[in-house]
């Protein structure tokens, strides 16, 4: 009787791994499903310039770039930041209802060419190592603030500081 109830009780642990084994499975299918829905939303233009396969090249600029208000630019770093025109409404209707829920954020960096992001990407491997700066900073030609789609946020209780746990704190400034 103790030896069957041994082997139902390895019978029982082996189909409980089995079935984990499975809800693993189903939830990487399930976020693999939601990537992909997200991905047929997204402007089919965009998709044409830029993936993990193809890369924007250094002459690429968006056309539809504009200015961020400089109210909403964290001073230190300039005021001269550029967004795509079709991100900024939207863009500026978080940041107003931040500030009207009594935050403040503010962009440190926006649009970054090529050839900016070529030189950030190779301050973070001096300072971080290579792992650590591929794990928060894309190549040239591989990152969306080329595209003018993708923005860095700051406050200014932050002061304008990117930090990267247990590492030095780098400032916006000398991204």
């Amino acid at each position: 009787m103790k030896k069957e109830r041994s082997n139902l009780s390895e019978l029982s642990k082996y189909q409980q791994s089995v079935i984990d084994s499975f809800q693993g499975q189903i939830s990487s299918i399930g976020n693999t499903v939601g990537t992909l829905d997200k991905l047929s939303k997204i402007d089919k233009e965009l998709l044409k310039k830029y993936s993990k396969v193809y890369f924007l090249n250094e002459n690429y600029v968006p056309t539809k770039l504009v200015q961020v208000e400089e109210a909403y630019v964290f001073k230190q770093n300039g005021g001269n930041l550029l967004i795509h025109a079709d991100v900024w409404p939207f863009l500026k209707k978080l940041l107003d209802d931040a500030r009207s829920s009594g935050i403040e954020l503010l962009i440190a960096s926006a649009f970054r060419s090529f050839s900016t992001q070529a030189s950030l990407k190779s301050e973070y491997k001096i300072i971080y190592g290579a792992g650590t700066a591929n794990q928060f900073s894309a190549d040239q030609g591989y990152s969306e603030h080329q595209l003018g789609t993708s923005i860095d946020f700051t406050t200014l209780d932050a002061g304008g500081y990117f930090k990267i746990p247990d590492r030095p704190r780098l400032s916006m400034a000398e991204r």
